[in-house]
This record gives C-alpha cells, structure tokens and sequence, in this order.
C-alpha cells in the first residue's frame, strides 16, 4: 500500500508531504486547492510521460517520491530481477524532472529506465479517473488487463513469445525479398521448377567426384579426332 507521498517544486506545490494510514484514506478540498495537482504528482512517480511545465517557477528541478509498503512474493521477486535491494520490505520510488525537461527515475535509491518503472508500479498501485472505464472497451487495455492478471509468472512466456513473434515476422519478410515479392502463383510454379531439378538430381544418382570423371571423359571425347589424326600419320 501506498504509506507516504512526498511532493517538491511541482506546479503550484512548494513542498508537500502526505502520510496515509492502513484502510480508507480520504482527501476533500475546494476546487483549485491541489487535489488534482497532487494525483498528477503520484502519476509521475508511477512512470507518467514528464514535461518541462511541470516543473515550478524558478526552480531547478521537481521531486516526487512515494513509498508503499510490499508485503508480496511477486514485486519481491521482480525486485530481485532487477537486482534491487528489497530487504526492508518497502518500495521508495523517486522521480526527478529538471527545468529542461529531463527526468531521473529511481527504485530504492536505484536508477532505472521508465519501462522498469512502469512494470513494478503497475504491481504497486492504480489509480482510477472519471470516464476510465472506457479504457477497458480499447483491444490494447484488455491485452495489457490479462497480462497483468497472469502475473509475473507468465511474464517470461510473454517475452519469449514476443521474440518468436518478431522473429517470424522478420522471416516472412526475407522470404517475400527473397522471392521477389511473386504472387502465389509463380511462387508455385517456381517451387514445383525447382522440386523437378531436385528430383532428376537424385534420379541421377551423382557420386562424390564424378565430376572430376566425366571432365576427363569429355576432354578426351572434344580431343578424339586430334588423337585419331596423330595415331593414323604415326
């Protein structure tokens, strides 16, 4: 769960930070106090797109950490793939965006790309806005819902998957560079062409250096009437 949510230098907010207990916590407020400001802010932590904008007026750079209490052999385990340290059974992320738009993103003081971000946070927390629901009727949500769903166990079949997947595409490609990209029809009469040679080829029954022979063979079958001619005038 998330336990506590630390905010500096980001849009309006000077510095900020936010303890949350175990169970329902609930944040109230007018329009324009920070709320929305705040839920932005957790976003970032969580892997969200950066910009430049978010950072305050005249300030270097924008922090945001949130640190959420694991209590799971899953984000353990992925942890450990990443090869961060989880010894004291929390999660501190940390992101950082500069004025000039650059952003740092750290796990438990670790840095790591967005992508690593992103799959150990979406273990971690969720946040649900108004109108999300229609994000589950998008083909590419559900696919992304059902990996979730599967965990960290299905994870490598998914990866391994993926480069088999790309490996075929790759494949097909060469195949039709390769061909020429001919229609189904030539592409048949090509094969069935070349399964013909391969059968006449093994009618043939061609040993290991009778190339060499028939060479020799057919020299002295070019040179037969030279060799008459001397033979007769000897």
């Amino acid at each position: 769960m998330l336990s506590e949510l630390y905010i500096k230098n980001y849009a309006l907010i000077d510095e900020l930070r936010i303890n949350f207990d175990g169970g329902l916590n609930i944040i109230t407020g007018e329009t324009g106090s920070g709320k929305s400001i705040m839920i932005d802010a957790l976003s970032l932590a969580l892997g969200k797109k950066a910009s430049k904008n978010l950072v305050r007026k005249n300030q270097k750079k924008a922090i945001i950490e949130a640190v959420f209490c694991i209590d799971t052999s899953d984000i353990s385990a992925f942890m450990d793939k990443l090869g961060i340290d989880n010894t004291e059974d929390q999660v501190i992320v940390a992101r950082e965006i500069t004025e000039d738009g650059r952003s740092f993103s750290r796990i438990n003081g670790r840095a790591v790309n967005q992508a690593d971000l992103r799959s150990l946070t979406s273990r971690l927390l969720t946040i649900h806005g108004q109108n999300e629901y229609e994000q589950i009727l998008n083909q590419s949500n559900q696919l992304k819902l059902i990996d979730r769903f599967a965990g960290a166990e299905l994870e490598d079949l998914l990866s391994d998957y993926t480069i088999s997947y790309n490996r075929s595409c790759e494949i097909k490609k060469n195949i039709l560079r390769l061909n020429d990209n001919m229609d189904e029809a030539m592409l048949q009469r090509e094969i069935s062409l070349i399964e013909y040679e391969i059968n006449e080829i093994t009618k043939a029954k061609v040993e290991r250096g009778e190339r060499k022979h028939l060479k020799e063979r057919l020299s002295r079958a070019e040179n037969l009437e030279y060799i008459s001619s001397n033979l007769h005038f000897a």
